[in-house]
């Protein structure tokens, strides 16, 4: 009757790091559902944001590429270039 109570027990703790592993992993899966959400509001607010500016997307892909060039030094203005020198 002893090992029987003892099985019962190992049993009941258990379902208890079970319910804790499931009430965990609920959590974060709740967690990051409500992230995803906030990032695809933050998403519209931005664009709505743009176009209330008059930006549109390809003078942001061309900043964005004039910035990546010129930090990596493929295009340079002559005022650099007369710093250099």
């Amino acid at each position: 009757m002893l090992h029987f109570f003892n099985q019962l027990v190992t049993l009941t703790e258990r379902n208890k790091t079970y319910e804790l592993l499931f009430y965990h992993a609920y959590a974060l899966c709740c967690a990051v559902d409500e992230m995803g959400s906030r990032i695809d509001d933050l998403e519209k607010t931005m664009n709505e944001l743009m176009q209330m500016a008059g930006v549109e997307e390809e003078e942001l892909k061309n900043s964005s590429s004039t910035a990546t060039t010129s930090s990596t030094g493929a295009q340079q203005s002559p005022a650099a270039d007369a710093n250099r020198s």
